[in-house]
């Protein structure tokens, strides 16, 4: 059979529409897939219990006070081991604590109980004389800032990420937190300054510049406890040595845990807390550590990280 070129024409014009939503299906199917697995995330969220822990207590935060964790126990059903196994310690008011130990010591998971995202198995946990569960979870966390190894970057513009909350601290504060961190420069740079977009997820700054932010932002926001856990991990050696001890002088009388695995920056601590497999096994200021037979004195004989 012959066909007309005018008609064989007319057909390979139509031929590609006609598999288009063939062709689509299966983008289509992979977007609602990735579509279902974020509602189940969000879900997850939305019907996640309230931590019994923090029970919506009206107590005031305390401020500046010391923090008592006692016989305090945590055990995900997924693990052998409990992450925290009758935890007893005190982190010392207006004072520098650093927490020591390896991976899977339970370094997070002591901030994060403190934080109220995880609730214990057992124990009690004091911020001064008040329990920590008579405190509202609100209050407590206005006084609280945490920076951790992966900080969040809103994809909003770099003023927005300073002061996430809106708040109208003038502009010379900024410049100076940014000065702080060594951002100053990089932030004068920018096209539009404080107010460039930083992108989805901080897309345009490297791991080490989203942690100095995110230590900018922490600068700003008054507290009178500061977490940071691991918040040089992203940075240099040389830049690490400038900017830490300039934060740990400008917190000075804050109460603050730093945790940590390099050894190089505790004897810039007050008091040091080691960890192992869930509880404390030392505890006490770096110079003392260092004077009597301890793992601490072995650790930093032997060098580099815990």
């Amino acid at each position: 059979a012959r066909m007309a070129f005018q008609e064989a024409l007319f057909i390979l014009l139509l031929a590609p529409e006609f598999y288009l939503p063939m062709r689509l299906l299966g983008t289509r199917y992979h977007a609602g897939m990735e579509g279902v697995a974020a509602a189940e995330r969000i879900f997850a969220i939305l019907d996640a219990p309230v931590p019994r822990f923090f029970s919506g207590g009206s107590e005031l935060v305390p401020t500046n006070a010391p923090i008592a964790f006692r016989q305090v126990t945590v055990h995900f059903a997924d693990r052998p081991r409990p992450a925290l196994d009758h935890v007893t310690l005190t982190i010392p008011s207006g004072k520098t604590t650093m927490i020591l130990g390896p991976s899977g010591s339970g370094k997070t998971t002591l901030t994060d109980v403190l934080l109220g995202f995880i609730s214990p198995d057992s124990g009690d946990i004091t911020i001064g004389d008040v329990p920590l569960s008579r405190i509202h979870p609100s209050a407590w966390h206005q006084q609280v800032v945490r920076v951790n190894q992966r900080p969040h970057i809103f994809h909003q513009s770099l003023r927005f990420n300073l002061l996430p909350g809106g708040d109208t601290t003038d502009e010379a504060a900024l410049w100076n937190a940014l000065a702080m961190v060594e951002l100053e420069e990089w932030a004068r740079q920018l096209p539009r300054g404080l107010d460039t977009l930083l992108g989805e997820h901080g897309a345009r700054l490297s791991g080490g510049q989203k942690q100095r932010l995110a230590l900018a932002r922490a600068i700003l926001k008054p507290a009178s406890y500061i977490i940071l856990d691991e918040p040089t991990a992203n940075l240099d050696a040389e830049s690490e040595n400038r900017i830490l001890p300039r934060l740990l002088e400008y917190w000075k009388g804050k109460t603050l845990v730093l945790i940590t695995h390099r050894l190089h920056i505790t004897p810039l601590a007050d008091r040091i807390i080691l960890l192992h497999n869930g509880q404390v096994v030392e505890e006490g200021r770096p110079q003392e550590l260092l004077n009597r037979p301890s793992r601490y004195r072995q650790l930093m004989h032997s060098g580099g990280r815990v």
